[in-house]
């Protein structure tokens, strides 16, 4: 079976618990995933879960600054930190100059042992507008996951499909299963020019996709939106997906 599992920003930690409740299920399946999931998915693929588990908070932790914009925590969540007007509208300004503010020296320890094929595949767009599933060393499907606009630069001249769909979905095919657990871009009100280009940009991305999804004969597991506070019961999402698995399968 294949399965699509990925999502926006934090939304791709629900990879986490779907992939518990796949493998209790007794499933074998392949993954296409984008985003943080996609990180944690091919870690976890070679490394093992307590491992990646590791790597990936830590990964969070490194760009929670970014993360923090992208989504609009102040918002969204009500998260507000000290100066959050002026570094919202610096980078308002800075996406629109600049393609990443990471570097991938800024992770490269994360990167390390991973230079062994995975079954994982990332779904991307490239630079010429060409969307696939990129297959290769998990250094390599870990990046092109991670190359998400405004946080990491295009690898291999391929860019994560977050910014354009949110979920993985344009290469899922009749019968494949597909997680949708996109934000509710709802609970964010906007005021600001910057706001209303990030919010504009992500409803755009949302409809997008749901139109791909029409076209697609496609199983959903349908899953509500996830805030950082969450992760702290990862095991709770678990038990809620294998009861909506089961649902589904």
């Amino acid at each position: 079976m294949r399965v699509y599992a990925g999502g926006f920003g934090i939304q791709g930690m629900l990879v986490i618990p779907f992939l518990d409740a796949l493998e209790q299920l007794g499933l074998n399946f392949e993954i296409v995933s984008n985003g943080i999931g996609g990180f944690y998915a091919v870690v976890r693929d070679i490394l093992g879960r307590e491992e990646a588990l590791r790597r990936t908070f830590e990964l969070l932790e490194r760009i929670d600054d970014e993360l923090y914009l992208i989504e609009r925590r102040w918002i969204c969540e009500g998260r507000r930190v000290r100066g959050w007007k002026k570094r919202s509208v610096e980078h308002c300004v800075r996406l629109a100059l600049e393609e990443a503010f990471k570097s991938w020296d800024d992770i490269s320890d994360l990167f390390s042992g991973l230079d062994k094929e995975t079954k994982v595949g990332a779904e991307y767009v490239d630079l010429e507008g060409n969307v696939g599933i990129f297959h290769g060393s998990g250094t390599d499907v870990a990046k092109v996951s991670l190359a998400m606009v405004g946080i990491f630069p295009p690898h291999l001249g391929k860019l994560s499909t977050t910014h354009f769909t949110q979920i993985p979905v344009y290469t899922a095919g009749d019968g494949d299963l597909v997680l949708v657990n996109f934000r509710d871009p709802s609970i964010c009100d906007f005021s600001k020019a910057d706001e209303i280009l990030s919010q504009s940009a992500e409803v755009r991305s949302i409809v997008f996709a749901k139109k791909l999804l029409k076209k697609k004969k496609v199983k959903k597991l349908e899953f509500s939106p996830i805030t950082k506070l969450d992760l702290g019961d990862l095991e709770s999402i678990r038990e809620s997906m294998m009861m909506k698995l089961e649902g589904v399968l």
